[in-house]
């Protein structure tokens, strides 16, 4: 089997194995906790459709499974990528667990779950830079898994009314920026070429803290401080992502100067 072929069969049975988990987990806890059967035949249709379409991407960008700097073509997923689309194929999962936490008791799951999710966002980079397994590609979806998961959670968030709209506002002009400063660049550049900086994970980390906490205090509806606390981190994490805007703008604005001369 060839190199190509090789990488194409990796995700397809990665992508495969990681849709009959997040289908496993959701039919136990479905019936676990009595949850109607529509919701899990919604949850089906929903989660199936979703790797089906990553499946499709991942194969169409398999030429982008090269270590970098070297240019050396993977055969099949590595670890690093492996928990990149872990954490990718956990979104469907846990926007419907989001949604259910409010009628049904599965507080303590979701935040478990959560926590283990986005623990992976963590350690893929480091055990990428750390095995000298660096790709593109994982560059890409890690970028990628951080936004789309974001925005996710946060379009369930701001349904059930768990954090204010000036929040979701700021979040999504933080998101246009980034969306709008990648396409300019690539169209200048001609390639793709994802850039993480450190308060930009800092920020995605600090938002992974408020919701986790937003979640919590589901439980703590009737006592006040629980709010208090929950309005005081809306605010700090508010200027968070104002600074990691003005931060991408800075960017962008830099590398299209250096684009620019070159």
């Amino acid at each position: 089997m060839d190199v190509k072929k090789s990488i194409t069969a990796s995700i397809i049975i990665t992508m495969s194995s990681l849709l009959l988990f997040q289908s496993g987990f959701f039919t136990i806890l479905v019936l676990k906790v009595a949850i109607r059967l529509k919701i899990l035949l919604l949850f089906y249709v929903t989660t199936v459709l979703y790797h089906t379409i990553f499946i499709y991407l991942l194969v169409r960008r398999r030429d982008q499974f090269r270590t970098e700097p070297q240019g050396r073509q993977l055969s099949r997923v590595n670890f690093a990528n492996f928990l990149t689309m872990t954490r990718l194929s956990s979104l469907p999962t846990i926007c419907f667990m989001v949604v259910l936490s409010r009628q049904y008791s599965i507080l303590t799951v979701l935040l478990v779950f959560i926590s283990v999710v986005f623990l992976t966002d963590l350690f893929d980079g480091a055990l990428s830079r750390l095995t000298h397994q660096i790709t593109r590609i994982g560059k890409l979806m890690d970028s990628f898994s951080d936004y789309l998961g974001l925005m996710v959670i946060s379009i369930a968030f701001i349904i059930y009314n768990l954090i204010p709209i000036w929040f979701f506002i700021t979040l999504f002009v933080r998101g246009f920026v980034m969306i709008v400063g990648m396409w300019v660049l690539t169209r200048r550049r001609g390639y793709l070429k994802p850039q993480t900086s450190f308060i930009g994970k800092a920020s995605f980390f600090a938002i992974m803290v408020l919701y986790a906490y937003e979640i919590f205090a589901l439980v703590l509806a009737r006592e006040g401080w629980a709010h208090t606390v929950a309005n005081i981190l809306e605010y700090i994490v508010g200027v968070i992502l104002v600074v990691s805007i003005v931060d991408k703008l800075v960017y962008f604005t830099t590398e299209l100067k250096t684009v620019k001369s070159k």
